[in-house]
């Protein structure tokens, strides 16, 4: 369900405003005029399959070039002000190759000259909550899937942007790990700390805190 960008204050959210894209390979846009406010809290974004939800998650990022429309995150335009816009968005994803042969505590160095509120003793947390000190001085390129996705989780949760996006972080993860990222997202949700939109076929249950779901297709 699209929701009028004036909905909520531009400095507290990821507004997106007639965002037009397709890829030309097929007929129709997956993106067609569509405009959704992702205010402070947890929204997951659902849908099948080539619905469009990675899409999507990589368009806020901007990461994706060639659409048509506005994107703004807490009030930053991302054509007009693309430095400050990237400052502001985080997408966990799979595409990550640039750093993958960087160690987990290497690539976090990174990251803490990149984005000004790293939080490094968040970080710390969500290392020992992931076990990423088992791997900590590993290339990335060399770890499992599942811990290549912690790795990212613990930089997500880390980074201290306005909006977090995550594409399916469920996927590869053990029960422990699981169960630590749907508490960490509890958490967040219940605070109203950031912006997190998340990727998933379907929504978790179980979740305490009140988050909101945008279906796709």
């Amino acid at each position: 369900m699209a929701h009028d960008p004036k909905m909520a204050s531009a400095v507290d959210a990821l507004q997106v405003q007639d965002l037009t894209f397709g890829y030309a390979e097929r007929q129709s846009k997956l993106f067609d005029r569509w405009s959704h406010v992702f205010s402070r809290g947890l929204t997951w974004v659902t849908g099948a399959d080539g619905t469009g939800k990675t899409t999507l998650l990589r368009l806020l990022s901007g990461a994706l070039p060639g659409y048509s429309g506005q994107l703004t995150a807490m009030g930053h335009d991302e054509r007009i002000s693309p430095v400050d816009y990237r400052q502001e968005v985080f997408l966990c994803g799979p595409d990550r190759a640039q750093v993958s042969y960087l160690s987990p505590r290497d690539c976090f160095v990174v990251l803490r000259h990149l984005y000004p509120r790293f939080d490094v003793a968040a970080l710390d947390r969500h290392a020992t909550g992931f076990r990423l000190h088992d791997v900590w001085q590993e290339p990335i390129r060399l770890l499992s899937g599942a811990f290549q996705r912690k790795v990212w989780l613990a930089a997500a949760l880390s980074v201290g942007c306005g909006a977090i996006l995550m594409d399916d972080p469920m996927r590869d993860l053990d029960e422990e790990a699981a169960s630590y990222l749907l508490q960490e997202l509890d958490e967040s949700s219940g605070d109203n700390r950031q912006v997190m939109v998340i990727g998933s076929r379907e929504a978790a249950t179980g979740l305490k805190s009140r988050s909101n779901v945008v279906h796709l297709g």
